[in-house]
């Protein structure tokens, strides 16, 4: 690995922890865990923690289900330009 390479991936984990710093990512994780289809049973985590994810899926259901078409959308015109 060259000096240039290593120089560039330091700077972007500084950035990105400066990013993330201060950031509540935890709940985030979770919920991407949940709707990941390998993943939907949540066997990572703890049982009581799981409740606790599937509890802010159901509140928070509306937001994620507009994150979720505007992903399909960008997704579909992504393969239109291929």
């Amino acid at each position: 690995m060259n000096v240039a390479n290593l120089h560039s991936r330091l700077k972007a984990a500084s950035d990105l922890s400066t990013r993330i710093e201060g950031m509540d990512a935890l709940p985030v994780l979770k919920m991407s865990v949940a709707l990941d289809p390998r993943y939907k049973k949540l066997k990572c985590l703890p049982r009581e923690q799981r409740d606790a994810v599937w509890e802010i899926s159901k509140k928070d259901h509306q937001v994620f289900k507009v994150v979720l078409e505007v992903m399909t959308i960008l997704n579909q015109r992504l393969r239109k330009r291929k």
